[in-house]
């Protein structure tokens, strides 16, 4: 048995290792060119979102304050600059894209207050305004400063998760985290 194996390798070992290579190749280019076709409809955009959930020891158990922070890696920009990079890219007028950022709640409880930190952290960094309503934040960027980070911090209550709270858990976020992460721009 072994011997006729041996003498039947083209078939029995050549072939499926050279077929498992070819599929393999294939399967990667074919991923990669649809990444790109699908990654070149959508432009650079030049912003990025984070944000940290923490607690201070003067809290009440259904409050938690969260630090949302806009980071500008390159120069300097304005609204108008980050409007036209979201019209190009959709262009199609299915979903009309903003530089604006909502944050949306998705669990009990409501927004208390938001601070900008304009005296302080975001002194000579450009121009944002935060708003907020019960249950939403909407932040609005006219202006970042070059290689800027942008803080605004907000104050929930009213939550009943506040005992998963740590700066690295994003989970216990009381807003849909997924948009603002992915983008850094909201649509309407």
């Amino acid at each position: 048995m072994p011997l006729r194996v041996f003498q039947e390798w083209q078939t029995n070992i050549a072939r499926p290792v050279v077929v498992a290579v070819v599929a393999t190749f294939l399967t990667t280019a074919g991923g990669v060119f649809l990444g790109y076709l699908l990654g070149s409809r959508f432009p650079y955009y030049p912003l990025q979102c984070f944000a940290e959930p923490y607690r201070t020891e003067d809290m009440k158990s259904d409050e938690m304050l969260v630090d949302f922070y806009i980071v500008n890696p390159g120069k300097e920009i304005d609204r108008d600059t980050l409007q036209a990079r979201l019209n190009s890219s959709s262009a199609s007028g299915y979903v009309s894209l903003q530089p604006d950022t909502i944050l949306k709640m998705n669990t009990a409880g409501k927004v208390e207050r938001v601070d900008n930190h304009e005296e302080d952290f975001n002194l000579h960094k450009g121009h944002v305004t935060a708003s907020h309503g019960d249950r939403f934040v909407k932040i609005q960027i006219y202006e970042l400063g070059q290689r800027s980070i942008w803080k605004t911090t907000i104050k929930f209550s009213g939550l009943s998760r506040t005992n998963l709270v740590s700066r690295a858990a994003t989970v216990a976020l009381p807003f849909d985290y997924g948009e603002p992460q992915q983008h850094c721009y909201g649509s309407t």
